[in-house]
């Protein structure tokens, strides 16, 4: 189990996730409080009670939101699977104490009692944090069986397929001053990779990998090779030469590309997943 808590796992990188749960969850603790009335809820009615339930979600809304869209990108520095429990841990820890408080408030004229606090916040970490780590270590075993499933589909496609040679044809990357442009065959071209405000282009000479750095975006070159069959942008830093994808790796944290001729794993974001996916599958 230990060595699985340090693996790469993407889930708080997931725009639909975040929003699910610091809407959705919140949305479905509304209505189970507003049906079941625990904490007290059963004394009240009317206005009063939609206005208590109103303030739990609240809080709990907006201490989601802050950790999930603001905090989370400045304090985790690496997304594993022990860290998005712990994070999401964190985050049901603070709005249970907040809900606490909002409980002693309503229900107990102000007055707080430690023995209802741990009380309270033992039933909140029994039905909640215990649950939705079960819930996210799933989730990240579905995710891996998922993609490896998928990225060894892929493989098997590639492996069917002889390399595609393009001959004689070639490719021009263009600096933006125009006077450093590089012009290489496409059987030679590997990837270019985005360094600041410059572009480093790997390519093969005399079997060796040699790289050329030239001042200009990847947007540039994107649009530049949009009508090339071969060369295709997979991530926000990285363009590729699908013809020389030697297999696609696939685990929680995404996919990534190991390209020919050379040991770096290039990742695929999800918004060129089903371009390039597409394009292997052929």
């Amino acid at each position: 189990m230990m060595k699985y808590l340090n693996k790469p796992y993407d889930l708080l990188e997931i725009e639909k996730f975040k929003i699910l749960y610091s809407f959705g969850m919140w949305i479905f603790c509304f209505l189970f409080l507003y049906i079941f009335e625990p904490f007290g809820l059963y004394n009240i009615s009317g206005l009063y009670k939609l206005k208590i339930i109103s303030l739990y979600v609240f809080s709990g809304m907006l201490i989601s939101v802050i950790h999930l869209f603001w905090l989370q990108n400045i304090i985790i520095k690496k997304y594993t699977l022990r860290n998005t429990i712990l994070w999401i841990s964190w985050i049901t820890f603070l709005t249970s104490i907040s809900c606490s408080i909002i409980n002693d408030i309503t229900s107990n004229q102000g007055n707080f009692h430690i023995v209802g606090f741990i009380i309270y916040m033992g039933i909140i970490f029994g039905v909640t944090i215990i649950p939705m780590s079960l819930l996210i270590l799933g989730h990240y075993i579905y995710t891996i069986k998922k993609q490896i499933k998928i990225s060894s589909q892929i493989n098997k496609k590639i492996l069917e397929k002889s390399e595609i040679s393009n001959g004689t044809e070639t490719i021009t990357i263009e600096a933006s001053n125009k006077r450093e442009n590089i012009s290489l065959l496409i059987n030679n071209f590997l990837y270019i990779t985005s360094a600041d405000n410059y572009i480093d282009v790997y390519y093969l000479e005399a079997n060796a990998i040699k790289h050329n750095l030239l001042r200009n975006t990847l947007n540039n070159i994107e649009k530049q090779i949009s009508n090339n069959q071969s060369i295709h942008r997979c991530h926000k830093s990285y363009i590729v030469n699908m013809s020389k994808v030697d297999s696609v790796l696939g685990n929680a944290s995404g996919y990534k590309i190991n390209l020919k001729n050379t040991d770096l794993l290039i990742p695929i974001s999800r918004k060129y997943k089903e371009n390039i996916f597409s394009l292997l599958n052929r």
